[in-house]
């Protein structure tokens, strides 16, 4: 019979533990921007040009882009790749992989592009609806786990019964700033947007949309979670899948299957991974010489993380360097 997890058990508490969300967030450097404000009467009905006409527009060079809308007051709707979703006052809603998508009120018309920039106010002589849109950045290419655990087009409902307190007033912060636009409001905004996204996340992971497979599906997991966990908590380490199943509280041929079916990889790549994300935060934040942030993310020769690195990154770590102190 093949090894099963023990279900009826929790994972020995071996080893530190770690806020693995955090660490991700902290490792890429998510940071949010205001980007625009806007109020539409219906009826209306425009179409984003997605992620990539934002980015050439406001002069990025970020290679990861996620966009969000607060719907202020009033009501709109928002249609995304066939998906699509009423939203009303205190909704969030992100578009993790950046998509063009078409918002609209009122009676159905035909879209007309929109950049979003400057500020607008457009559509007919009905109801009012005003909506904030932002977006949040990575210094270095998103970690792609993540990014690709999360639904194209995720609504995150502030005013629900059962939203968080935390998102709620983050949420009327922002509608307060937007309003009374004082002195800092711009920094203000920025800081609130990057708390909307990372309540936004906990509101999803807490509800039922989280589950099947996928980066947070695999945190969720307590085993899997707990091998996560241990990783991040020490990424230089020559970690074996038999000594994370071990800590884990499994066997090692359920952690392989449960870890890819969850992550979508196994263990070992996800750590190979993840070691040159690491690698990339400390290549951009600090002075040490390449063999030193090297081994500080477990490679025993500059040689080898240098071509580890070119793979996942496109370019050398001293040209990646260069060309984030650049930007």
């Amino acid at each position: 019979m093949a090894d099963q997890p023990n279900i009826m058990s929790d994972p020995p508490q071996t080893g530190p533990r770690i806020d693995v969300l955090s660490d991700v967030l902290r490792v890429v450097r998510l940071s949010g921007a205001s980007l625009f404000r806007a109020e539409f009467r219906e009826p209306w009905c425009v179409v984003t040009g997605g992620a990539a006409q934002l980015a050439r527009a406001m002069n990025l060079v970020s290679r990861c882009l996620v966009v969000f809308h607060i719907v202020m007051d009033g009501r709109c709707r928002i249609e995304l790749a066939g998906e699509c979703a009423e939203l009303e006052a205190g909704d969030v809603v992100i578009m993790a992989h950046g998509d063009a998508h078409t918002l609209g009120g009122g009676a159905a018309l035909p879209p007309r592009p929109w950049t979003g920039l400057p500020d607008v106010s457009d559509g007919g002589n009905g109801p009012a609806m005003h909506l904030f849109c932002g977006f949040l950045h990575c210094d270095a290419a998103g970690f792609a786990p993540l990014l690709a655990s999360l639904p194209r087009l995720m609504v995150v409902r502030a005013y629900a019964q059962d939203a968080s307190a935390w998102l709620r007033s983050t949420v009327e912060l922002i509608a307060r700033e937007v309003s009374q636009a004082r002195p800092g409001t711009r920094l203000m905004l920025e800081r609130l947007n990057e708390v909307v996204f990372v309540e936004s996340l906990r509101e999803y992971m807490a509800g039922n949309e989280v589950s099947g497979t996928g980066w947070l599906a695999g945190v969720k997991d307590r085993h899997v979670g707990r091998v996560l966990e241990l990783m991040h908590a020490d990424p230089a380490r020559g970690w074996t899948v038999t000594e994370l199943a071990r800590a884990a509280g499994i066997s090692r041929s359920a952690l392989t299957e449960r870890f890819g079916r969850l992550v979508g990889q196994s263990p070992i790549d996800y750590l190979k991974v993840w070691r040159l994300h690491v690698a990339s935060s400390l290549l951009r934040d600090g002075e040490r010489k390449l063999s030193e942030v090297a081994e500080a993310v477990g490679y025993e020769s500059e040689a080898a993380f240098s071509k580890a690195f070119r793979k996942t990154f496109g370019m050398p770590p001293g040209s990646w360097r260069r060309g984030n102190e650049a930007r």
